[in-house]
């Protein structure tokens, strides 16, 4: 099967010898008649078949991987897949490409000795001789089983249907390899306008950038649509401006910033945004060796713009560093990926935190550069709270569910960053997303050992149908165990270097982390301050909250946050100018609330 034609092909089955008598439908293969609930699998085996016919292009898995083996992966395989046969025939050796509808004959066995071909006359015939006359009689029956057929013929055939296999090769851009997926667990991506919009929306980052982003790649994907519908002889693309036809065409983004502030995550949505896949690639997949590096970018660079995906360079300071007369090795390196960016027609991301050692001539090659400031106090609250909306919102579909009490953890969260900004030790967003995950299992770890002191299972533990079984605690306790863990470590690493990593950084031209466009981040600083000011008037209504405990269950999202808020800008805090900003910012709109109300 290829994206276009379906066919027959052959299938080697064997039962292996044994001794004695076994049931029928213990062998590997028996007549379909001996199937207990025959109709049933039969109904099974049409569903799958359909399934597979449609099953071509970008879908998302959930089950074991298999390799050319049929040997399944360790773990079990979660994320996007792209189905296309065709390109992997084409990569792979074409010998082993099957010839679609061409059916071998099956070998007579020529170790029996003789058959009774009829009972009137009593003959008797090499046994060999009958299989092959009978061989005959069922290819010259069957004629129109090797023929090849479109999806659209053998969706009208159940009987066909039945036969479709139950796996398909696909790519798996998380082990940036081909695979063998099990039809069963193979699904369609949401591209619903929630489901593009709610990973975007939920991302920290400057307005500005936010519009930036959206118009570029919906600029550039309408384009794109629109130039593949036409013939090349009718016109060119709108964004076709280079006096060389081909050349220029795709969108060059680079995201450069401290580790932790949103660069991957800012490609992994757009990507979701746009309903592309996402194709994301390293150093180390590309290798160090020039004739190498070059190979490796053309396959993944055409196997990218083919399927349309978003291509995420991550970490692309090897390619992107300033050339030198002496190393002659990263010299072609660099020209070598130059060229790359000048003919590619896709959307590529590069990220880096070492935009000072960029070669200038990539300046001219980057359509846009976005530079991702340190994490301040709005954005690490507005991280916190975008964690802890996802886990209310995971929690409806849980079975056990993540309690926490989102007042004390966002005064936590304000606790901890005034405490460690002086020092330079504050959490990124990639710290905080650890904090949790380790804090949840530090949860999961404590009622599991309370199950089993009670002699319990964790199924029978569920079915009990007590509450204190069904949830999680995420608790302030935990999470300050892991902040002084961190701490420790963040000593050690300066008593090492002696100086904290943004110094170092500096000093070695790497990035300034402290530089600060006043205009841009004042209005973001203001914005978000306003925006959490004005929901302090719908905070003061009553929650599910129970106050007994001081506990919930994700539910009150808004008075927690309000409140936090509140201590955040009530407090004056001399070492931060961004706390005063934000205390300006949220006053100035609260007057405006209060103005909106009498009126």
């Amino acid at each position: 099967m290829d994206r276009t034609r379906i066919g027959a092909i052959d299938c080697y089955k064997r039962i292996h010898w044994y001794v004695g008598e076994r049931k029928l439908t213990d062998l590997p293969i028996f007549p379909l008649r001996f199937l207990p609930n025959m109709d049933d699998a039969l109904l099974r085996l049409e569903a799958r078949g359909l399934k597979c016919v449609h099953c071509n292009g970008h879908k998302k898995y959930d089950g074991f991987a298999y390799d050319a083996k049929g040997r399944p992966s360790r773990d079990r395989f979660q994320g996007d897949v792209y189905i296309d046969f065709k390109e992997f025939y084409r990569e792979k050796r074409r010998d082993i490409e099957p010839k679609l509808g061409t059916l071998l004959r099956t070998e007579p066995d020529r170790t029996e000795v003789e058959e009774e071909l009829g009972r009137r006359n009593r003959k008797f015939r090499m046994d060999h001789e009958v299989d092959q006359r009978n061989s005959d009689v069922f290819l010259a029956s069957h004629t129109e089983v090797q023929l090849l057929k479109s999806r659209e013929q053998m969706i009208q055939s159940p009987e066909q249907l039945r036969l479709m296999c139950h796996q398909v090769i696909a790519f798996a851009f998380k082990f940036r390899k081909w695979v063998r997926l099990e039809i069963d667990y193979v699904d369609d991506i949401d591209k619903s306008a929630e489901a593009r919009n709610s990973g975007f929306d939920d991302l920290v980052i400057f307005p500005k950038y936010r519009r930036l982003l959206v118009s570029l790649v919906d600029a550039h994907t309408s384009d794109t649509s629109r130039w593949k519908d036409i013939q090349p002889k009718d016109t060119r693309p709108l964004n076709q401006l280079d006096l060389v036809r081909g050349k220029g065409l795709g969108l060059v983004i680079l995201l450069h910033g401290p580790p932790g502030t949103g660069k991957t995550s800012t490609a992994e949505t757009i990507a979701s945004y746009t309903g592309r896949p996402l194709y994301s690639i390293t150093c180390g997949d590309l290798g160090d060796i020039s004739f190498r590096v070059e190979r490796s970018l053309e396959k993944h660079t055409t196997r990218a713009d083919k399927w349309g995906c978003v291509l995420l360079l991550d970490e692309a300071d090897v390619f992107l560093m300033r050339r030198d007369f002496k190393d002659t090795g990263r010299n072609a390196l660099v020209s070598i990926f130059l060229r790359t960016l000048e003919y590619y027609s896709g959307i590529l991301f590069l990220t880096t935190n070492r935009v000072g050692v960029i070669d200038e001539a990539f300046k001219s090659r980057v359509h846009i550069a976005l530079r991702y400031p340190k994490v301040k106090l709005t954005t690490t609250l507005e991280i916190w709270k975008g964690c802890l909306d996802r886990m209310e919102k995971d929690n409806e579909f849980r079975d056990v569910k993540i309690e926490f009490d989102r007042i004390e953890l966002m005064e936590f969260a304000e606790e901890h960053y005034q405490k460690h900004h002086k020092y330079g030790s504050t959490w990124n967003g990639r710290q905080i997303r650890n904090a949790f995950q380790t804090a949840i299992s530090l949860g999961q770890y404590e009622r599991t050992s309370k199950i089993k002191k009670k002699g319990l299972t964790d199924e029978e533990a569920l079915a009990s149908g007590k509450k204190k079984w069904r949830v999680v605690q995420l608790s302030k306790k935990n999470l300050e165990t892991i902040a002084e863990t961190a701490q420790d470590f963040d000593k050690y690493m300066k008593s090492v270097h002696k100086f904290p990593d943004d110094e170092i950084a500096k000093a070695e031209e790497l990035r300034d982390d402290d530089f600060s466009e006043s205009s841009e981040e004042e209005e973001f600083i203001v914005q978000k301050s306003s925006t959490t000011r004005r929901s302090l008037g719908r905070a003061k209504q009553p929650g599910p909250t129970s106050r007994k405990s001081g506990k919930s269950i994700a539910t009150s999202s808004t008075p927690a946050a309000a409140r936090s808020s509140h201590r955040l800008l009530g407090r004056n805090n001399t070492n931060s100018s961004e706390d005063n900003l934000s205390a300006e910012g949220a006053a100035q709109s609260s007057s405006n609330h209060d103005t909106d109300d009498d009126s």
